[in-house]
């Protein structure tokens, strides 16, 4: 099983891209948080998604905003022009919810669960009802 569920706060806006063959993906990185006080730690990891997840998180994702993503892990290996090897681990989004607090949420969304969490995998049609 190749599934997991990660809270951050995205340090940019997600920005839909393509790629030569017309396949749409968007790119970026969250921050995550353990532990508290002194000991409190923030990790950056990198998230990627493809197509109409891409579309949808291009349209949801800004800076500095709180998500909760369901993902897959995938690792990359390769060798760039002075040989050196790298490795690279990146989380590909299934699905995203909103995790911001109700006082750091702008706007009310119609539609959104009572606890302020909303699913990719609801129908919001061509236009996004938030900002």
């Amino acid at each position: 099983m190749n599934e997991c569920y990660l809270m951050g706060t995205a340090a940019k806006d997600a920005e839909l891209n393509g790629s030569t063959t017309g396949k749409a993906w968007t790119k970026f990185s969250i921050a995550v948080n353990k532990g508290w006080g002194e000991h409190r730690q923030t990790f950056w990891f990198n998230m990627i998604a493809y197509d109409k997840v891409a579309e949808k998180i291009a349209k949801m994702v800004r800076k500095g905003r709180r998500y909760v993503f369901r993902s897959s892990v995938e690792q990359s290996k390769w060798t760039d022009r002075n040989g050196n090897k790298h490795d690279d681990v990146v989380f590909v989004i299934a699905d995203c919810w909103f995790a911001d607090s109700k006082g750091n949420t702008e706007k009310h969304v119609e539609g959104q669960t009572p606890d302020g969490y909303i699913s990719l995998d609801e129908e919001v049609g061509d236009e996004v009802p938030f900002n």
